[in-house]
């Protein structure tokens, strides 16, 4: 090399540096470029492959249907990797209303927040009402516009001749682990975060429940009866557990002023119905039909599960009320009374979908190992979810079929159980994380009052005097009086239900 060059040894040693030098900077440039490629093709094979092993999961009707919702992968996927939602044919959705003309009707599926604004410009068409005996007009909702009205007459008539009636609900949610990790977070996501089944993100296309009408229905009993008293007795023998304490099933008379309040308040409900088991208040007219009752006996589907007092397990057959009862129908406690006018908005909005109500609390709370235990939450993956209010609930009774078919053993567990346990599934919980996910909702303003009754009779006081000046939308009023109450505590409580609802309807005995 010296003699090639002729130069000095201090010159051989500089070119021998510089040109070990250029080849390590070019043995890492190299190194690098690789090591940059490999990171990203593994990145988008896991996105690639996750989303693929999720199909294999899902049952055919997910597939079938295309009924596939966005994937939470990253905050800002390139435009390869969004799934094409314009493509996709969601299943129209048919809601019985419940009355006796059996009207179907046809609902818009609304775009969220997931779907471009060309897309939602493509889907805003007219809700269309369309009665058994006459066709007047019809306007079918599909995310594909070039739907023919041929095609749309067909699709009726096949309703027609396979009787649906009833709510065409999403496929439930399957509570089988995946193979792979439960959640896949993206950059910034939070534990808060809303997490779908499947690591997806909620549905792109929510449908909003249409109610022609809407009902109330109350749970009720009367804890001083003799026959409850031994009915209740034999079942904590069976189960050797410590006899109910009586505020879980002591009558205050909440039921006779919460009727009155609902004559006054709500004019637009259309019928009320009580659930009790083969129970009448005695002053309540039995001759009168303004108000029906509905036994135990006659809407549970096991009947082997009764005599029960567990409101869980009485709740959960709901979804078998008889065919008298509306779709659409508002579950009120005999504790809660309605103290102002009430606007059916505040329940449900026929284009914005029903109202739903929160507090801060949120499950489940820091216990982890509820997740991994319990499918009610394992479907959720470990997102959080709000409690709802301890006040008046709407439901739907298709919906709560589907519920119950996404968690039959859980439900008849809790069914069967003929008082609460810790293990007990809650169904306006899980009916208000449902209805979130597959349906329009709204949560507006509404006055809500929640007051615990104590033998405090200045602290009873003070509540119903912020009652009577606020007269809130409803009031709740939780029986936490000891064993015998205070009798000037429950003076005052009676002097406020006068106060609000001195009149007395057709279905109220003369009997104090």
């Amino acid at each position: 090399m010296r003699r090639l060059v002729g130069g000095s040894p201090f010159t051989m040693r500089i070119l021998w540096c510089i040109l070990v030098l250029s080849v390590a900077s070019v043995v890492c440039i190299y190194l690098f470029i690789s090591t940059t490629n490999d990171s990203q093709e593994k990145e988008k094979s896991l996105f690639v492959h996750n989303h693929n092993d999720h199909l294999n999961g899902l049952p055919q009707k997910f597939i079938k249907n295309n009924h596939l919702p966005n994937i939470v992968v990253d905050p800002t996927p390139s435009a390869s990797s969004k799934p094409n939602s314009k493509n996709l044919n969601f299943p129209k959705i048919i809601i019985d209303t419940g009355g006796p003309t059996n009207e179907i009707i046809l609902t818009t599926p609304t775009n969220t927040k997931h779907h471009d604004k060309d897309q939602q410009n493509n889907d805003t068409h007219p809700t269309t009402k369309v009665k058994k005996e006459s066709i007047n007009t019809l306007s079918q909702h599909s995310t594909n516009k070039n739907l023919t009205s041929k095609t749309v007459e067909s699709n009726i008539s096949s309703s027609r001749s396979n009787n649906h009636n009833q709510t065409q609900l999403p496929p439930p949610p399957t509570t089988k682990k995946p193979e792979i990790p439960t959640i896949i977070f993206a950059p910034g996501q939070r534990y808060e975060d809303t997490i779908d089944v499947f690591n997806q993100t909620e549905p792109s296309l929510k449908y909003t429940l249409q109610c022609e009408y809407i009902d109330i229905v109350y749970t009720w009993v009367n804890g001083t009866d003799p026959n409850n008293i031994l009915g209740r007795t034999k079942r904590e023998e069976q189960k050797k557990i410590k006899p109910l304490a009586m505020n879980r099933v002591r009558d205050l008379m909440g039921l006779k002023y919460s009727l009155r309040s609902i004559k006054k308040h709500v004019p637009w409900v259309r019928k009320v119905f009580v659930v009790t088991d083969s129970q009448y208040p005695y002053w309540f007219n039995t001759s009168n039909k303004e108000i029906e009752f509905i036994f135990h006996k006659d809407f549970f589907k096991n009947t082997s599960h009764i005599p029960t007092f567990n409101s869980n397990g009485i709740e959960w057959n709901f979804h078998n009320l008889p065919n008298s009862v509306s779709d659409c129908f508002l579950y009120f406690n005999d504790d809660t009374f309605v103290g102002n006018n009430l606007p059916i908005e505040t329940i449900w909005n026929k284009d914005k979908g029903q109202a739903l109500y929160f507090t801060s609390w949120k499950a489940p709370q820091e216990d982890t190992s509820m997740i991994k235990t319990s499918s009610w939450h394992f479907i959720w993956g470990n997102a959080t979810r709000p409690y709802h209010s301890h006040t008046i609930m709407f439901y739907n009774k298709q919906l709560l079929k589907l519920i119950e078919r996404t968690f039959p053993k859980q439900i008849e567990a809790t069914s069967n159980e003929p008082f609460r346990t810790g293990d007990n599934v809650n169904m306006g919980f899980i009916y208000s994380q449902f209805a979130q996910r597959y349906y329009n909702t709204v949560q507006p303003k509404r006055y809500d009052y929640y007051y615990a009754l104590v033998d405090d009779a200045d602290k009873v006081r003070k509540a119903m005097e912020r009652i009577l000046k606020d007269r809130p939308n409803t009031v709740c009023l939780n029986d936490e009086f000891g064993a015998i109450p205070n009798p000037a505590a429950l003076s005052i409580l009676k002097q406020t239900y006068e106060a609000l609802l001195p009149e007395k309807p057709s279905w109220e005995l003369d009997i104090e």
